[in-house]
C-alpha cells in the first residue's frame, strides 16, 4: 500500500489540494474573477486533450463520445448558470457567485476519475483498452464540459449587462 503512495507523482496532491480548497470556498456566495471562471475549464480541457486524445485520438467513436459528452456537460452547466441570479462587479471584472456544493462535488468527481484512470493503467495496464477505461476518461469529460458551459453562462451574461445597473460596492 505504502509503494502505491510514493509512487504518485508529486503534482498529484497540491492539484488534490488547489481543486478541494476551491470546491470548499465555492460552498458559500463569494466573488470569483471572471479570468479564474475561464481558466479552470481552460485547464480541465488541456488536462483532456493530454490524457484521452493521447489514448484514443486515432478511435472515432471514442472520439464522437467525447464530443457528444461535452456538448452534453456544456448544455447541463449553461442551462444551470441561466437560471441563476448573478451580480457582477465590471470594474473588478468579477462575479458573484451563489453558495454551491456543486463545484465541489464535479472537482471531486473528475479529480477521482482521472486519479482512478492513472492508478488503474499503472496497476492493470492490461486492461488499458476496455470500456471502464474509456467510460472513466468520458465521465471526467461530461464534467468538463458542465464547467465549460457553467463558464460560457457567466462570461455571456457579464458581457450582456448593462454597466448601469450593475452593483459595483460588492465585496
Amino acid at each position: 500500500m505504502l509503494k502505491i503512495i510514493t509512487n504518485i507523482p508529486l503534482f498529484v496532491w497540491p492539484l488534490f489540494a488547489i481543486l478541494l480548497m476551491g470546491g470548499l470556498k465555492a460552498r458559500k456566495t463569494n466573488m470569483v474573477p471572471l479570468k479564474v471562471l475561464m481558466l479552470i475549464p481552460a485547464a480541465f480541457f488541456g488536462w483532456a486533450l493530454f490524457s484521452f486524445f493521447g489514448r484514443y485520438a486515432s478511435d472515432s467513436l471514442a472520439v464522437a463520445l467525447w464530443i457528444l459528452c461535452v456538448g452534453v456537460g456544456f448544455w447541463i452547466g449553461f442551462s444551470h448558470i441561466q437560471r441563476l441570479k448573478l451580480r457582477f462587479d465590471k470594474k473588478k471584472k468579477m462575479v458573484e457567485m451563489p453558495g454551491s456544493w456543486i463545484p465541489l462535488v464535479l472537482s471531486m468527481s473528475i479529480f477521482t476519475a482521472k486519479f482512478s484512470v492513472g492508478m488503474m493503467r499503472s496497476m492493470l495496464p492490461h486492461l488499458q483498452s476496455s470500456m471502464l477505461f474509456l467510460g472513466l476518461e468520458l465521465f471526467s469529460t461530461i464534467i468538463l464540459g458542465i464547467f465549460a458551459g457553467r463558464a460560457m453562462s457567466c462570461f455571456l451574461k457579464y458581457r450582456s449587462t448593462d454597466p448601469e445597473v450593475v452593483k459595483h460596492d460588492v465585496q
